[in-house]
Parts: structure tokens; sequence; C-alpha cells
């Protein structure tokens, strides 16, 4: 499931990069839904991850298994990527502040631009009163996510992982006040605009009410039944939603609320149901490798052959390519990493530690017993 949502925002990238149209531009609802759906698999499975885990522990897991190919990502970006594709000397790009800011990115202080890197790319953004070219656009979920840690964190902390009634009012809470600030903005103060970015704003509308929907999912697991015909009516509401509005309905609070609880039901359903597998999606989880870094490829690639403007070509092309970076990313900097967890545990391993270390739990490998 996770590899099919990474290869989806490739597929999805492929036209912002090309600068050319999809025949899935029209269709809103599969963009709009590929990141809640990644987010509410994560809330699923770092719900079952917690529920097995002292709070120290899972705070290790969470940093062993995101920031080690984060840093390798951002590293590789700076001081090999920057300087090959730069139009500056390398005396100008190694001196700019804006070099020293890309690392930032590391601490969830997402920077999007290198000096003089992609500078003529179709895939930009309006940053301190001028057009310049996205390094790397998949980072911008990083501090979302860093966000849904503390959240997880707060609810382990609090004893609420066994509370899923207080989970859900949470829930309740965060999704009708985000669009009660929605309707009623702009908002006079620093305070209320803080709080209509963090819970009104496209990102964090869409994205923590998913982690959220996912961690009820889990809690949830023993009453909530996993059927075709609950998905097919997922499916066809998506569809409907899709027929009757438009892309400007992606930013609206309300319809991410009516469309996060179908999305993370099929995102659930699907992770839990057997399917067909390559034989080498087998042999590691290079999804998250995928996601990371396939854009910086992406943007190389047409910045590499900038008269080949086609989608098929940027994507498929870039898919290999990320293939190859997501597989060596797994085997020699996170599955390395996770096994330091060992090292740095406050508790004593067990054998199961030994058994489970090396491979962080997929919607495939929670057992199917567990949902009711």
């Amino acid at each position: 499931m996770r590899i099919f949502l990474a290869v989806s925002v490739v597929l999805i990238h492929a036209p912002l990069i090309t600068g050319t149209w999809s025949p899935l531009d029209p269709v809103w609802m599969f963009q709009f839904s590929i990141l809640p759906m990644f987010f509410a698999l994560s809330g699923f499975l770092i719900g079952a991850s917690a529920q097995r885990l002292a709070f120290s522990s899972f705070i290790l897991n969470r940093g062993f298994r995101i920031m080690p190919a984060l840093v390798v990502e951002i590293v590789l970006s700076a001081l090999v990527l920057g300087p090959l594709v730069t139009s500056l000397d390398l005396a100008s790009y190694f001196s700019d502040e804006r070099f020293f800011r890309y690392f930032l990115s590391i601490v969830g202080l997402i920077q999007y631009e290198l000096p003089g890197v992609f500078e003529n790319a179709h895939y930009t953004r309006f940053l301190n009163g001028h057009e310049v070219g996205i390094v790397n656009g998949s980072l911008w979920t990083v501090p979302h996510e860093m966000f849904c840690y503390l959240i997880m964190s707060a609810i382990i902390l609090l004893g609420l992982l066994k509370r899923p009634l207080l989970v859900l009012s949470f829930t309740i809470l965060v999704v009708s006040g985000g669009i009660a600030l929605q309707l009623t903005a702009p908002h006079p103060g620093r305070i209320l605009d803080s709080l209509t970015y963090i819970f009104a704003q496209r990102g964090s509308a869409r994205l923590i009410p998913a982690f959220l929907a996912g961690l009820l999912f889990y809690q949830f697991r023993h009453a909530i039944p996993l059927r075709w015909s609950l998905v097919a009516g997922c499916f066809v509401g998506l569809a409907a939603i899709q027929f009757i509005g438009t892309q400007d309905w992606i930013a609206s609070v309300l319809v991410q609320a009516i469309t996060t609880p179908m999305l993370a039901y099929i995102t659930v359903f699907l992770g839990l149901t057997p399917l067909p597998r390559l034989g080498i999606l087998n042999t590691g989880d290079y999804s998250y490798g995928i996601y990371l870094y396939s854009c910086p490829i992406q943007q190389t690639v047409n910045w590499l052959l900038p008269d080949i403007r086609s989608n098929a070509f940027n994507f498929i092309t870039s898919l290999v390519l990320t293939a190859l970076f997501a597989a060596f990313s797994w085997h020699f900097i996170e599955k390395p990493a996770l096994k330091l967890r060992k090292s740095f545990s406050l508790r004593r391993p067990t054998h199961q530690d030994d058994k489970t270390l090396a491979v962080e739990p997929t919607p495939l490998t929670v057992p199917s017993r567990e949902i009711a």
C-alpha cells in the first residue's frame, strides 16, 4: 500500500516538473487523496507501534525511522546535486546564505531553494518576492509529520491510547475548530492567525486529521467492520464529490472532514487485505525512499533533458532512478539505522525485538485477527 502511495506521488509530480497538461489534472480527487491516505496509514501503524512500546522507545523508533534518510537526502542535495547543477560558480554557491539555510530542513524548517539550482524549472515556488526552482517539494509534509508525532506523544503521555472516545472527541474538536476558523477568516490578532494556519490551511487541515483518523481506526479496530461493500460506498462518495465539486474544494476544511474518514477506511481496508506483491518488494521497505528522493531526481531529469517534456518519460525514468536510490537508502541507511535502536533502548531488548528490529510494521504485517 505504501509503495502504491509513494509511486502515486511521483506520478502526480511529473506534470508539475515538466510544466505540461496531464490526463490526471481534471481528476483532482485522486491528487487530493494520496497524502491524506499516507498520513492515515501512518496514524494506523504508529497507533499499533505505540500500543506495544514505552514512550521512550516510541520516540527512538520514530527518530531512527525518519531522520537518517531525511538527513542524507538533504546533505546529498546540498553537497552533491546543488554543485553539479547550479548556475553559480562553486565559491558563490558555497558562500551563499541559501546554501546554509537549506540544512534547516533537517529540523522541519523546510527550505525549498538552493542558490542557482533549477532556476529555469517549471516547478517553482514564490519566495522572497521572486519565483525560485524547488529542489524537493516533497519535504513540505515533514513539519506536519513532526507535529503529528507531538500529538501522538501527548496522547501516549496522557494515557489516551486506551481511551479512544477522548481521542475521537479531540479529533472532532480539531476538525470543527478548523471549519469554524476557515468560515470566519480573516481574523484579527496573531493567535487566531496562527491557529488558522495550523488547523485550516490546506496542509495541516488535510494531514493532521488524516493521521488522527488512522489512529482512531486502530483504536476502534474491534468495532469497525471491514467489508468490500463499504469500500465501494466510500469510492462512490469520493466520485460524487469529484463530479459535483471543483479543484477549489481541496482547500475546504468541510470537504476534507467529509472525505478523510472515507480515505482512511479505504487505506486501512486495502492495507489489511492480502494482495499480490512483487517479490522484490519483500526485500525491504522502499516507500519512504521513493517519497523522499523522487522530487529532486525528477527535477534533475527535467534539467538534463529540458526538451523532452513528456510526463510519461519523466515518470518512468525518474521512478527507475528513484527505486535504485530507495533500495540503496533502505539497505545502507534506513535498515542499519533501525538496528541501532537496540543500542539506545532504555529497556533490555527481548527476543521479539530482535525479530522485528529491522522492519517497521506495515499494513500487511499487522495481524488480520486484530480487526473484527
